[in-house]
């Protein structure tokens, strides 16, 4: 995490490590099929914890910077249009503008969990509950026991959207299911939640 902050509050040394893989990927050959994706994926990996560390250090535009740069190689790259999608919607205030973006990744991403959680996020943040509310239950549904951190941030999101929705009953039953879930990890910080989230919800509701 030090190294990653190191990086993330130096431009020089960010963009030496996210610029560099970027233009390593010519030098490398042609773009398109499976090869070039996964090439493409070896080379910018490392920029994604980057790009997280400058969003929670409040570096908005240095991140996008990173993710205008790695699009500007390769257009379709998922994971970076993503991270754009969530700041212009989150940081920039704009989920309206976020929502084309997301709409198109959750098509192409079905089984994604973070594409659905930033959706069902832009959604509440428009006033369109109910539509939250149908995303993240079947995200919860379809989720299931594969990856029990994943479940938890989709139920607590799920709460929210109850909440929001004017259905307090419904969102104590979600955050209760998380909250036993959590409980039942030994109240551990596990990938893809936030234990702060999901107990703030549970207060909430």
């Amino acid at each position: 995490k030090q190294g990653i902050t190191r990086h993330a509050v130096d431009p020089a040394s960010r963009f030496r490590l996210v610029g560099r893989r970027v233009e390593l990927v010519p030098e490398l050959g042609e773009s398109g099929g499976v090869e070039w994706g996964r090439l493409l994926d070896a080379l910018l990996e490392p920029c994604e914890p980057l790009v997280v560390a400058l969003r929670k250090l409040g570096e908005v535009d240095g991140a996008a910077k990173d993710l205008e740069q790695i699009l500007s190689l390769e257009p379709r790259h998922q994971l970076a249009r993503l991270d754009l999608a969530m700041i212009r919607a989150t940081e920039r205030k704009d989920p309206a503008g976020a929502l084309p973006e997301l709409e198109a990744l959750a098509a192409e991403l079905p089984d994604e969990a973070k594409v659905r959680l930033a959706l069902g996020m832009a959604l509440n943040e428009l006033g369109r509950f109910a539509e939250a509310v149908r995303l993240y239950a079947r995200a919860c549904e379809e989720q299931g026991p594969h990856n029990v951190g994943v479940l938890m941030a989709l139920e607590s999101d799920l709460a929210h959207a109850f909440l929001k929705a004017g259905e307090p009953v419904k969102a104590l039953a979600a955050t209760r299911r998380a909250a036993a879930l959590h409980e039942a990890k030994g109240l551990a910080w596990l990938d893809g939640m936030d234990p702060l989230v999901l107990w703030w919800r549970h207060a909430q509701a």
